[in-house]
This record gives structure tokens, C-alpha cells and sequence, in this order.
């Protein structure tokens, strides 16, 4: 019934709705507190948690509190300069979320500098593909914009142990787009 309607939907009689009211993620996980975080969730979404100026009541033991970005990173991912890269799956149980890609770019690279691993950098690639119809800008400059929509130039810092998203399908079968 995907873009039908009016006259095109003949049998409206045999359609049925459904409602999705189970999150199977956290149901088939088994984890006790990700289906209470969850159902938190749900009731804030709901507006069930409200006091009477309006306002979403958080109980302490929901939400902590942080004054900068090494006390969130501390209570995101404690002890992160100790863990194990072999051993350890506490950072792929984890994420720390902000709105703005500075933001999230700071606390990366905060993250991965207490991170204790060799480190490796990948630039972007910066080579004329057309020596005559070059313009005497320097690369230099050029590799130090940030327009909006592009990757910059420092592309990736990648540690052995820290984990990584990716945005585009590299084995569809394994590596596919939103695998940590």
C-alpha cells in the first residue's frame, strides 16, 4: 500500500495498522538497564515526566552532570589511557554524542590522545590533476579550509584499539555503512 491512495487504494478494509511498541535492540539484549534507560526514554518522549512548571524531572541516577569535556570523557570511558586494545570492549559500548562537529572533533581527539596506542594520520589528497589550468593558490592554504560538507584536509587519526564508524559500504557483508 506504499504511495496508494484515493482511488488507487481499492481494499482499505484489509489494511492494517501496526504499532511498533517493543525496541528489539534493547529486548534482545537481555540488558536490564538499557530497558529501563529505554523506557526512560519513552516516558520523557511522552511527556510522562513532567513537573508542573512543565519541565523533564531527570532523576539523579539518569543523567550525570559534568562541568567540561575531560570530566564527560572521564565519566563516559573511566580509566581510557589503561584499557586493553585486545581485550576491552568498553569503548564500542559507549558514545558520547554533541550537536556540533567541533564539539565532537575536540572530544575525539582529546579521547585518542589519552588513548595509549600508536598513532597513524590520513590526509586527504592533495595533487593537480591538470597542471595547465592550475591557479596560483598555495596548497598549503588550500589544505587549510573547512568548507561545510567536505572532510578536511587532516582526515583521519586512527589508533590500534579505538573504534571507528563507518559512513560508506566497504564489504557489504561485514563492513557496511554504521558498523562500529
Amino acid at each position: 500500500m506504499v504511495n496508494k491512495g484515493g482511488p488507487e487504494a481499492h481494499d482499505k478494509a484489509s489494511v492494517k495498522l501496526l504499532r511498533l511498541t517493543t525496541n528489539m535492540r534493547v529486548y534482545l539484549g537481555g540488558d536490564n538497564n538499557a530497558t529501563q534507560f529505554s523506557r526512560t526514554l519513552l516516558d520523557i518522549g511522552n511527556g510522562n515526566i513532567l513537573n508542573n512548571d512543565g519541565e523533564v524531572l531527570i532523576e539523579p541516577t539518569f543523567a550525570t552532570s559534568v562541568t567540561g569535556k575531560d570530566e564527560l570523557i572521564v565519566n563516559v570511558y573511566p580509566q581510557v589511557a589503561q584499557i586493553s586494545v585486545k581485550t576491552d570492549d568498553c569503548l564500542l559500548e559507549r558514545a558520547i554524542l554533541a550537536p556540533k562537529n567541533n564539539s565532537l572533533r575536540s572530544i575525539n581527539n582529546k579521547i585518542l590522545y589519552m588513548f595509549q596506542a600508536h598513532q597513524q594520520t590520513y590526509l586527504s589528497i592533495d595533487n593537480l590533476t591538470d597542471q595547465d589550468n592550475a591557479i596560483n593558490i598555495p596548497i598549503e592554504f588550500l589544505n587549510s579550509l573547512n568548507p561545510s560538507g567536505l572532510p578536511p584536509h587532516k582526515l583521519l587519526d586512527l589508533k590500534i584499539g579505538a573504534p571507528i564508524i563507518l559512513m560508506r559500504n566497504l564489504n557489504a557483508p561485514k563492513l557496511c555503512n554504521g558498523t562500529r
